[in-house]
């Protein structure tokens, strides 16, 4: 099943529960898809995603340091995510009309990564290869070369490396029919 993650084609009304996990802060239009995710709920129906309120400071070089091999033009993952980022439970709470029960939980999450190579790989699987992308073939390498040398640096005693990150669970129910937000 392929499906627009912001556009969904399903019946309105048709699921007890929609969960996504640290996708609706990167979407182009948020508020208008948590809007199409409420309808497919049925009344009482629960919402439930996640997303990162603020990245490891730790990190920030290392990020900046793969985006300068961004093509000029292209965004960089740390503008991505500044332009797309939440600041505020009350940012994400804020686009929840017609649910109730609201509430926003924020807990430290830590990601550890083996090496440096484990995190450049799982890097392309997940938000930041959204702008890394556009870096060019050839020039990859050395990008990753660059990051390595500074997560070197950040490297624990058992030579892992850790992220920790301050991630947002919110919550809400579907308002039953005909009930205000």
């Amino acid at each position: 099943l392929n499906v627009d993650a912001s556009a969904p084609s399903f019946v309105p009304a048709s699921f007890d529960a929609v969960l996504a996990s640290f996708v609706v802060y990167l979407l182009a239009d948020p508020g208008a898809t948590l809007a199409r995710w409420r309808d497919m709920l049925r009344p009482s129906g629960l919402l439930a995603f996640t997303w990162v309120i603020a990245e490891d400071p730790r990190w920030e070089a290392v990020y900046a340091a793969v985006d300068e091999f961004v093509p000029d033009g292209q965004e960089g993952w740390n503008a991505f995510r500044r332009r797309h980022g939440w600041t505020s439970a009350g940012h994400a709470e804020a686009l929840l009309g017609g649910f109730r029960d609201v509430r926003t939980v924020v807990e430290p999450v830590t990601t550890r990564y083996q090496s440096p190579e484990h995190w450049w790989e799982s890097s392309w699987t997940q938000a930041p290869a959204l702008a890394w992308r556009h870096i060019p073939a050839g020039r990859r390498d050395q990008a990753r070369d660059v990051a390595f040398r500074i997560l070197e640096g950040l490297r624990d005693g058992d030579g892992s490396i850790a992220r920790v990150r301050m991630v947002c669970y919110t919550l809400a129910r579907r308002a039953p029919s005909g009930a205000g937000g």
